[in-house]
């Protein structure tokens, strides 16, 4: 039986995929609904997922 507060952590790979998209958008990191979609497939994680780990990195970039 799996633990539902046990959180899970990106994986390097999904994690690369997404860093690799957000340095290609440097202007404009924003991904499209349509790329949003993309995105979570190739890394397989679910729109909330993507949708929270692009307004954390944004906000990373911002403090460096």
């Amino acid at each position: 039986i799996s633990d539902p507060t046990k959180r899970k952590t990106v994986d390097r790979e999904s994690s690369a995929t997404l860093k690799t998209w957000l340095a290609s958008h440097g202007k404009n990191p924003y991904p499209s609904k349509h790329e949003k979609i993309a995105l979570a497939i190739a890394t397989k994680m679910s729109l909330t997922q993507i949708s929270t780990w692009f307004a954390n990195a944004r906000r990373r970039l911002k403090k460096e």
